[in-house]
């Protein structure tokens, strides 16, 4: 079984993001789930007047997008959090320059004053 049908976008958008755009986009039916349904189609769009088709999949299952969103989530929770002590110990080691250019500077003025005695 296949279907010829074809989806066309209004011409009135004009989005230049990376994600599927409606410009000049269209959608050919590419296979049939056992339903019927449209599993997956083929998506034709036209970014900054270069074509790129892409195989988008429709109506996955939703546990399958949950358990993978999850796992993306738990990995960049962890980046962050690494980011965050990577962070903190760079301020602590800024802080202690700051103190030791500080102690410096007291020491120059200090001799400065005994020498300007």
């Amino acid at each position: 079984m296949s279907d010829s049908s074809t989806l066309r976008s209004s011409p009135t958008r004009t989005h230049r993001s990376s994600r599927l755009s409606t410009i000049g986009s269209e959608a050919n039916d590419k296979k049939r789930s056992i339903r019927g349904r449209r599993s997956s189609m083929s998506v034709k769009e036209v970014i900054d007047g270069v074509e790129i088709t892409k195989d988008v999949i429709i109506g996955d299952d939703i546990s399958k997008v949950n358990e993978k969103n999850s796992s993306l989530l738990s990995i960049k929770m962890a980046a962050i959090e690494e980011e965050e002590k990577h962070l903190m110990n760079y301020i602590k080691k800024l802080q202690n320059e700051k103190e030791e250019w500080d102690k410096m500077l007291q020491n120059y003025e200090k001799s400065v004053v005994v020498a300007k005695k």
